[in-house]
């Protein structure tokens, strides 16, 4: 179960926003279960000729490790679900066991 905290300037759609963010972020992360603590979204529509929309994501993992990704699109749910994809990605690489210094190449190690 994430537990999330959401920023959005949306207050008739966030209940459907938080619901949606829910179930997205329950798929990305779920499978790194305990060690996922508090989630952070902020949602914000971004001024400019393409009037972008933004989803920023802040995942604090219990090992003391701050995951944050980011990302714009012309929908909001297409920002949402390319950030909550993203940070699938980057908390699998957070806790990668490989996750250690590589070694330059030609030099022993």
């Amino acid at each position: 179960l994430v537990r999330l905290k959401l920023h959005a300037p949306y207050k008739p759609q966030i209940g459907k926003l938080r619901a949606y963010l829910k179930q997205r972020l329950g798929f990305a992360l779920g499978r790194f279960g305990a060690l996922v603590g508090p989630v952070t979204v902020w949602l914000q529509d971004l001024d400019g000729p393409r009037c972008k929309r933004r989803c920023f994501v802040r995942i604090k993992l219990t090992l003391g490790i701050d995951v944050v990704v980011e990302a714009d699109a012309s929908k909001m749910r297409e920002a949402i679900d390319s950030a909550v994809e993203r940070s699938g990605r980057a908390v699998g690489r957070a806790l990668s066991p490989a996750k250690k210094q590589s070694t330059p190449k030609g030099m022993p190690g």
